[in-house]
């Protein structure tokens, strides 16, 4: 997995709820990453909100268990969640489930009352094109509430932004709850923005992407000197550049892979090389096609007879057919690829 690179030191947390069906306990669960990474604390605690210097698994009402991080910041913060989350990711019985979900919190405490006015008119008026990215459980769920939903459309959101001269204005007018996309309780005990929308995942290659285009989007809100215009572009295409465009064309090809994955074409498609080889040995079954589709931004689709299976580590193993590894899932998908030799191969 390629990072994409930041081009800010905004602080930034992350919240990824799980559910832990393995044999370990949440203690057992931090020693064992900690046994991993030396240099990286983890400790099992009860339920709370306390911001720590070190990463903690704590129980959670909704799934059973959340990892919670310390504060991080840049490329080194990037890197460091990556091999915790990788690191759960490939212990057996940790998963999630529709209930779970990601929470990033995004630092705060610099923020203008013009900048924060323009996070949630930024987010509000690319509602359409953010939920094309995000399982369809994360459009509009009880946990993650649209603004449209709690405060009515753009012009309404609008009118209610124009109304407040301070930070703590803002803050009160869209505090309704904490279960919406963006949860501006988090400022007054946090300084942070917390976005609640992404859907579980143990991928670290989505919930990194995820943060960095919310990070980047912080900082670009918060630098603007003139409120964002409630204006929504009507070419798809240039629309979907707009939202995500400004991070950087790894989160930009991510972001239009996943929209694609969901079957949203009108904001544009990544091209796929398609690879179809053979694998009676592999799953022990004969006359079975795996067609393996290497997506421009790095990803992995794989389909079984012409249906799709999903293209995680526990899949990608089962193609090579070898027990788990220390590689990580990018490192397995291109052994997979050098597998597979000589086959016809073709671009569309």
């Amino acid at each position: 997995m390629k990072l994409a690179k930041l081009t800010t030191d905004r602080t930034f947390g992350l919240e990824i709820e799980f559910v832990n069906r393995s044999s370990m306990s949440k203690d057992v669960l931090a020693q064992y990453i900690n046994k991993k990474f030396r240099k990286l604390d983890c400790i099992g605690e009860g339920y709370n909100h306390t911001t720590q210097n070190h990463w903690k698994i704590v129980t959670d009402s909704t799934c059973g268990l959340e990892l919670v991080s310390p504060i991080l910041s840049g490329k080194k913060g990037m890197e460091n969640a990556k091999c915790i989350i990788d690191c759960l990711a490939n212990i057996e019985g940790v998963t999630v489930n529709r209930d779970c979900g990601i929470h990033v919190h995004v630092g705060a405490s610099d923020i203008t009352t013009q900048g924060i006015k323009n996070v949630v008119l930024f987010y509000a008026k690319n509602q359409h094109i953010i939920q094309s990215i995000l399982a369809p459980s994360r459009r509009n769920s009880r946990w993650t509430n649209t603004l449209a939903n709690n405060y009515g459309d753009l012009t309404q959101i609008n009118s209610r932004l124009n109304g407040c001269n301070s930070v703590s204005e803002v803050i009160s007018a869209f505090n309704g709850t904490r279960y919406q996309t963006v949860n501006l309780q988090a400022y007054s005990r946090q300084r942070t923005v917390e976005f609640r929308q992404h859907g579980g995942s143990l991928d670290s290659e989505k919930i990194l992407n995820w943060a960095h285009w919310l990070i980047t989007t912080v900082e670009m809100c918060n630098q603007l000197e003139t409120v964002i215009t409630p204006t929504v572009r009507t070419k798809q295409t240039v629309a979907f550049k707009q939202c995500f465009g400004h991070t950087s064309k790894v989160v930009l090809d991510f972001m239009l892979g996943r929209a694609n994955h969901f079957g949203f074409t009108n904001f544009g498609s990544v091209k796929t090389i398609s690879v179809v080889k053979r694998w009676e040995a592999v799953c022990e079954l004969t006359a079975t096609v795996f067609t393996v589709n290497k997506l421009s931004n790095g990803g992995i689709e794989v389909k079984e007879d012409g249906n799709t299976v999903k293209s995680g580590r526990k899949t990608l193993l089962h193609l090579l057919g070898v027990t788990d590894t220390n590689q990580t899932t990018r490192q397995l998908g291109t052994l997979l690829f050098s597998t597979i030799g000589q086959v016809e191969v073709t671009v569309s």
